[in-house]
């Protein structure tokens, strides 16, 4: 799900209506509707990253159970020379590792299944604490007070769901700036391993 997500505006709300539930209720929907569809974004992208980091764990294992296998193999069938192909195999299990880290596929999964069972959390706490209040005005107009202690219920709910998401944006920041650093510094010791010729 590559979709960016979508970001809902402010509802209008009337309060000199003489009908402050209605406003109220729209303003709860509004905050559910915002956590729904962060939640439903980072499930949507939860699959993708999930098989490509199985994948290629997967194929890591499996490399590296042949890279130790094939030596072996090749030994016991006096044929020496296929004994090579194990370092292949062994550098092809790195390599897979390497991919998955350096692309954050694994990390990436965690991070949004953190980010949805947190958001989830929140909502249904939300949801469960609207309801009392409703329960409690028993079909009444709710007065100023409660008006704007209900205006804070909401306000305190959107609030910890951009303080999750952000969360989970500069935990991902951190990690591709991590792999950056790593990248250049391997790269640079690739360099400094590599001998020079002089001309």
């Amino acid at each position: 799900m590559s979709k960016d997500l979508e970001l809902h505006a402010f509802p209008t709300l009337t309060w000199d209506d003489g009908d402050p539930r209605a406003q109220l209720q729209r303003l709860y929907s509004w905050g559910e509707r915002t956590a729904l569809d962060a939640i439903g974004w980072y499930m949507g992208r939860k699959p993708r990253t999930a098989r490509r980091s199985q994948l290629l764990r997967a194929g890591s294992i499996v490399f590296a159970t042949l890279g130790g296998a094939v030596p072996v193999a090749a030994l016991a069938a006096a044929r020496p020379a296929l004994a090579n192909w194990g370092f292949v195999l062994l550098a092809l299990a790195a390599g897979s590792m390497a991919f998955d880290r350096f692309f954050g596929y694994s990390a990436s999964w965690a991070r949004h299944l953190t980010a949805a069972a947190t958001l989830r959390g929140l909502l249904a706490e939300y949801q469960l604490t609207w309801t009392v209040e409703m329960v409690a005005l028993a079909g009444r107009e709710p007065d100023q007070a409660e008006t704007v202690r209900l205006i804070g219920v909401v306000r305190g709910f959107v609030s910890g769901v951009n303080d999750t998401m952000r969360a989970e944006m500069e935990n991902w920041l951190t990690e591709f700036h991590s792999r950056l650093a790593e990248l250049e510094t391997r790269v640079e010791q690739s360099h400094n391993r590599t001998p020079h010729t002089h001309t």
